[in-house]
């Protein structure tokens, strides 16, 4: 089950700098094509956005390994 634990968490990191590098790339994209938008969206900061989307989602994949883990592992010992 740690195993399950460890990929869920690597799962979640990948997405989560991928978001980082290239958010700030996608919304001043947004603003500048979507220019009458502006005045009704605003962007937060990136760090601000990471401060509750990495815990979160770090700990969501976390949890989904395990389950899938716990899952396999009760399979494998019912055969």
């Amino acid at each position: 089950m740690v195993e399950g634990a460890l990929i869920g968490m690597f799962g979640a990191i990948i997405p989560l700098s991928l978001v980082y590098y290239f958010y700030d790339e996608v919304t001043t994209q947004v603003v500048t094509k979507f220019g009458i938008l502006s005045d009704y969206l605003v962007f937060i900061p990136v760090l601000e956005m990471f401060k509750l989307l990495v815990p979160i989602s770090i700990g969501v994949g976390m949890l989904i390994g395990i389950f899938g883990s716990l899952i396999t592992v009760t399979k494998h010992l019912k055969v």
